[in-house]
Formats: C-alpha cells, sequence, structure tokens
C-alpha cells in the first residue's frame, strides 16, 4: 500500500513537472490534522434528510433568456437561511444537480442556492443551427443569470467547479463576468476528451451515432479509474448528455486553454484543490493560482468519495462570510505559492 502511494505521488510529480518548469507538489500535501479538521467539520453540518432537491416545491424552477434560447436555473431558498448571502454555483461538463445529493444535504434550509444548468445540458433551450456552445457564451449566460435575479449589485458568491470553474476563468478573462467572491473548486486549463477524434471524428458521425457511442463506450473509458465515484459520475453524464449538444459543445472546446492566459485577470480569484483522477489532475491547481495575479490557493486534500460533502461544507463557509473576509476554515488550508 505505501510503495504503491509512493509510486502514484512520483508519478504526480513527473507528470506535474514535464508540464510546468515549477514543482508544485509541496503545495498539494495534507498533514492529518488538517484532515481530521475538515471531516470532523463535514460530519457536523452532514444532514441526514431524503428529499428530492431539484424538483419543485424543494427547488423553484426558473427559465432565464439567454442569447439564442432559454436555460434553467434551480434556486432553493430556506425559510430561516443561516448564510449572510446566497451562492450561484455551476457544475461541471453536462452534469446536473441529482449528481449533488450530498452537497444538497449540507446546504438545505441553511444557504440559498442556484444551481444554473449550463447550455450544453439536456435541459436547455437552444437550436441546433448557429448556436455558441464556447465558455466564452456560457459565462454570459451565467451574468445574464445573475442580472435575471438583480444580483449584480448584491454580495453573493459565484462556486464553479471543474469546467464551471473554467467558465468563470475565461468569463474573467473576456471581461463579461463580475462576482464579488469568486471560487474555482477542480478547475480544468483545458478539455480532457481527445482532440484527434474531437477534430477528425466528432465532425463526420451523426448525431445518433453519437448517441450510441456515448451510452456504450462510457464504460471503456473509464476502465481502471480507481476514482469511483468520479467515473461514476463522469459515464452517467456521457449516457444522459443530448448528443447534438455533446457534439457542438465539445468541439468548442478543441482549442481552449487557460495556461498562459490568466496572468491578465485582475480580480481575485480563490482556488480550491479537489481531488485527482484521469479528468481533473491535482497538480494544475497551484499553477493556476500562481498564474492569477490575485489568486489565492486553498488545498484540502480530500478522498474523491467525499467530493461532494466537501462542497457543501465549503459553500456553508462561504456563505456565513462576506466578500471582506474569507471563513476561518479556509486560512488551515492556506497555501503561500512562492
Amino acid at each position: 500500500m505505501v510503495a504503491a502511494k509512493e509510486k502514484n505521488n512520483s508519478q504526480l510529480q513527473a507528470n506535474q513537472r514535464s508540464e510546468s518548469n515549477k514543482d508544485y507538489s509541496k503545495y498539494t500535501e495534507i498533514t492529518d490534522e488538517q484532515l481530521l479538521k475538515i471531516r470532523k467539520r463535514k460530519e457536523e453540518l452532514m444532514q441526514d434528510i431524503d428529499i428530492v432537491f431539484w424538483e419543485e416545491p424543494i427547488a423553484k424552477i426558473h427559465w432565464i433568456p439567454v442569447d439564442g434560447g432559454e436555460i434553467r436555473v434551480l434556486h432553493n431558498i430556506p425559510k430561516n437561511p443561516v448564510g449572510n448571502r446566497p451562492v450561484i454555483f455551476i457544475s461541471g461538463w453536462q452534469t446536473m444537480p441529482y449528481q449533488f445529493v450530498d452537497l444538497y444535504k449540507i446546504l438545505h434550509e441553511r444557504v440559498e442556492i442556484y444551481f444554473i444548468e449550463t447550455r450544453e445540458k439536456y435541459t436547455s433551450k437552444i437550436p441546433r443551427r448557429k448556436t455558441d456552445f464556447s465558455l466564452s457564451q456560457n459565462a454570459k449566460d451565467i451574468q445574464n443569470t445573475i442580472n435575471y435575479f438583480n444580483l449584480q449589485s448584491k454580495d453573493f458568491v459565484l462556486f464553479g467547479t471543474c469546467w464551471g470553474a473554467s467558465t468563470i476563468l475565461q468569463g474573467l478573462l473576456d471581461g463579461t463576468l463580475k462576482a464579488p467572491t469568486m471560487c474555482t473548486f477542480s478547475p480544468m486549463h483545458k478539455f480532457w476528451f481527445n482532440k484527434f477524434i474531437l477534430k477528425y471524428l466528432i465532425p463526420f458521425v451523426p448525431s445518433f451515432v453519437i448517441t450510441f457511442l456515448m451510452r456504450t463506450l462510457a464504460h471503456i473509458i473509464f476502465i481502471g479509474e480507481k476514482a469511483e465515484t468520479q467515473k461514476n459520475r463522469m459515464q452517467r453524464t456521457m449516457k444522459e448528455g443530448e448528443a447534438w449538444k455533446w457534439k457542438k459543445s465539445a468541439r468548442a472546446a478543441i482549442h481552449f486553454e487557460l495556461f498562459g492566459k490568466l496572468s491578465t485577470i485582475e480580480e481575485e480569484v480563490l482556488v480550491i484543490s479537489g481531488t485527482h483522477d484521469r479528468v481533473h489532475k491535482g497538480y494544475d491547481y497551484p499553477r493556476f493560482a500562481d498564474e492569477l495575479p490575485n489568486g489565492r490557493f486553498f488545498h484540502f486534500g480530500i478522498d474523491e468519495s467525499e467530493r461532494e460533502k466537501m462542497l457543501g461544507v465549503l459553500i456553508y463557509e462561504l456563505a456565513l462570510t462576506t466578500s471582506e473576509s474569507t471563513p476561518t476554515l479556509f486560512e488551515f488550508f492556506k497555501r503561500e505559492i512562492v
């Protein structure tokens, strides 16, 4: 077990050094004391409830007009919130609210949360022709949502995970997205899917064939993936995706790359480490914060099976504060990158 862990850590560091001249491995270490602290907080906040959080009447469903169509937003409003401010949550590529049950169990009746289902998700009402599925357009849709709910002059948290975190960073690069507090959890600097397939095969494959492949290849692609929670999420995402939206959004991300561009972002961004798996590369997160002029890095070092619960804890803590402060819990996990 120890030998396997050491081998895995060595491989992570080797991969990291091959992609950047800087070694960020020392920023992704975690102590037993830190793990105990975050897990204790997780257990304190976890609620034993069985509710369908993403359907009415628990969530209020809104259809937000965006360029070329409409997207769906779920709004959960506590009767007596403990948080000082609402949170806008942007999930990863094609992931849906029902994949975040543990997050909702922590936030239910405590924190006001908006779950934006971005346009690549099957719920969006978007025409097939002449539709922009880029992250730049997603960022504009998010700002439209902020304006729709009249949040632009209020204190709130914009929290993105995975591809949703990348959308936030792209919106900041474009100058189209603004928020008092911006958090990126497990941001991705590029799209994870094979570029050769996206560029030379996908354009010529009919949507009905894409549908078949998404349902049959979902198991094959992730063979050998040890991060079971993430594997199950991505397999379900591929099976439930709407083929033509998957095709257009994936194609729009062929040349997407954030590394080397982040230095132009002036806003403060909290970069929070998630887990390492085939899609999310743990050694990338410190680099995000390092390239951002006002990036702040926090490493929690959790196991991937705890990911959704961790998201709930982080959002809860952020909702208790204001944009002028940082949650006390975060200070124990802060890393100063030099």
